[in-house]
């Protein structure tokens, strides 16, 4: 990118909202909210079944500590551990409906905050470094390997974070010679010559211990971004 691009413009709730139900129309959040719903269901998993077990062992060791056949509170431990699992059931399946609402609801600016919920006056910088973001409330730097793609849809040109944060551009404040096709093309090219976040991982993990989120194991000076002990790819979203 031989020379910098700068833009000006307002952002308004009405622009957040189309971007946002064009993206969510497009799939691009699925994935992360796939990736939520993954995770409530493995936390599900292993404290559902735990509760249960604790609720049975804890009132057989009572019975037996007080010599008393436990098999007589048996069907009472079923039942209690039975419903622990369930409420543990519904505050998880609450959780991620929630956190699905609050996703869509943010993105669609309705929340009005600083970051992706932004309105007001907005400056973009593009050069050959990184993605620069300012508004009222924040400013924001983000090298090209952070950026996840930019795509043009419908009547905006909108930027992805590998954090899953969206920073829209109206096609109303990009002016001629520079075209939202260009602007969108200009930033892909600068990500592909960026060569993705990979070098980043490594970076940050040749001097922090970071555990692998599958098997545990410590991360801190591998040579490349995945675990050598199970094979799971490390993202940015595991640092």
């Amino acid at each position: 990118m031989e020379t910098p691009i700068e833009l000006r413009y307002t952002l308004t709730k009405q622009h957040l909202v189309e971007a946002s139900l064009s993206m969510i129309r497009l799939g691009g959040y699925d994935d992360a909210l796939r990736q939520t719903r993954r995770a409530k269901l493995r936390t599900l998993w292993l404290w559902g079944p735990g509760a249960f077990a604790a609720t049975v062992g804890a009132l057989v060791l009572f019975d037996t500590f007080r010599n008393q056949p436990y098999h007589l509170n048996l069907p009472l431990a079923i039942v209690l551990a039975a419903l622990i699992t369930l409420l543990l059931t519904l505050h998880y399946a609450q959780l991620t409906t929630y956190r699905l609402a609050l996703v869509k609801q943010t993105h669609a600016g309705w929340q009005g905050g600083a970051g992706v919920g932004s309105c007001g006056p907005i400056v973009i910088r593009l050069d050959e470094s990184g993605l620069s973001y300012r508004d009222r409330w924040t400013e924001s730097r983000f090298a090209w390997p952070m950026v996840s793609y930019a795509l043009e849809l419908s009547d905006f040109v909108i930027f992805v974070t590998h954090s899953q944060r969206m920073i829209v551009v109206p096609n109303s404040a990009i002016h001629p010679p520079l075209t939202p096709a260009a602007l969108a093309g200009t930033a892909g090219d600068a990500i592909a010559r960026a060569g993705g976040v990979e070098p980043l991982v490594v970076a940050h993990l040749a001097d922090h211990d970071i555990p692998c989120p599958n098997c545990k194991y410590n991360l801190r000076g591998v040579g490349q971004p995945v675990c050598p002990e199970c094979g799971r790819a490390v993202e940015m979203g595991d640092l």
